[in-house]
């Protein structure tokens, strides 16, 4: 239930020309929940067993795995020179760890409502996004061996009504490669 919205999406092959970076995991999502899951099954049956020996606090489990999902969370957010990318992916699989603590508590209504509401976000809202927010950035990774490449790109940006923000050149021994940050409306 919690991959589905965080399937992998076919990007070109890494030997294209132009490639695009960045994927999305959903075995991840799925883990995250699995692993939420388990952590409160296990945090109710030893409250369970034990009660009447100690006095157990059943959400503390459940509490440690929110805080080692917010150290996940923060390792798939980065920030480039270009901005910062992988929030929407952070906020999922924390979303993620609570609908999977919630199906281990036994709250399988919350649960469902909470991963229908977060389709809702992921799907609809993208698209009203979209609407508000009419440009959209794309990073582009072009390897070469001929610099000169680069005004030609550039002019076909130009007429193609697409803004070059930021232009990163690497080169070793055998290649050029060149980072393109765009600017262009969605379309």
């Amino acid at each position: 239930m919690c991959g589905i919205p965080f399937l992998e999406f076919p990007y070109p092959s890494s030997s294209s020309l132009i490639t695009y970076a960045g994927t999305l995991d959903f075995r991840a999502h799925i883990l995250v929940s699995v692993g939420s899951c388990i952590t409160s099954i296990t945090s109710l049956s030893l409250f369970f067993q034990y009660n009447s020996y100690s006095n157990i606090d059943p959400a503390r489990l459940s509490a440690q795995v929110l805080s080692g999902v917010g150290f996940l969370g923060a390792g798939a957010i980065l920030k480039t020179s270009n901005g910062i990318r992988g929030l929407t992916t952070a906020a999922g699989i924390w979303a993620t760890a609570c609908i999977g603590i919630a199906v281990g508590y036994g709250y399988y209504i919350l649960a469902i409502s909470a991963w229908l509401f977060v389709m809702i976000t992921l799907y609809i809202l993208k698209n009203i996004d979209k609407m508000i927010f009419k440009k959209k950035q794309t990073i582009f990774n072009i390897k070469t061996d001929n610099i000169e490449i680069i005004s030609s790109i550039y002019e076909m940006f130009q007429r193609s009504q697409i803004s070059v923000k930021n232009i990163e050149i690497n080169s070793d021994t055998n290649n050029i490669k060149i980072n393109l940050l765009t600017v262009h409306d969605r379309r």
